[in-house]
């Protein structure tokens, strides 16, 4: 019976280490996101700011690589993503709340004005959004080792109680 208590400990603590990687990827996939999301924005300020096209044509001629990064599946569909507020919606987003709606009030201004203001709104949202990425970035190895502590220690428990 001894061994059954054992094995059972042990594949607890199993769990615990795959749930806590599980939970790690997960924030690194959120911040691999938010790394596309900027290069996305920059790739629409240039493309702005040296041909001033419209936000459709852009999205149409973006590198399949960003939009991918971005959470955009390989498959989707391209040519029914006319803004981009539509790309967010075909995105399966990692991002916090905070990053999702900062971008959903991005999609809300840009096409809406002159390209000099166009420009400037790219500028502040690519802004915004290197703040918070070098914010998750110096978190990222705490947040790790959180995780990690936190759904080993849970899960150590559990087998102790256990046994």
């Amino acid at each position: 019976m001894s061994f059954y208590k054992a094995a059972g400990a042990v594949l607890l603590l199993f769990g615990g280490v795959s749930l806590g990687r599980a939970l790690c990827q997960k924030i690194e996939a959120g911040f691999a996101q938010t790394e596309g999301f900027i290069a996305l924005l920059k790739y629409i300020r240039n493309q702005i700011d040296c041909y001033l096209m419209p936000v459709d044509k852009i999205l149409a001629g973006c590198d399949p690589g960003i939009l991918e990064t971005c959470g955009v599946s390989a498959d989707a569909d391209l040519s029914v993503i006319h803004s981009f507020s539509e790309l967010l919606d075909c995105c399966e987003l990692c991002i916090s709340e905070v990053l999702a709606e900062l971008l959903r009030k991005f999609a809300g201004e840009l096409g809406t004005s002159y390209r000099d203001t166009q420009l400037k709104i790219c500028d502040y949202y690519i802004g915004k959004l290197t703040a918070e990425r070098d914010r998750l970035q110096a978190e990222l190895p705490a947040r790790r080792k959180m995780i990690m502590t936190i759904c080993i220690s849970t899960f150590a428990g559990v087998a102790v109680i256990m046994i």
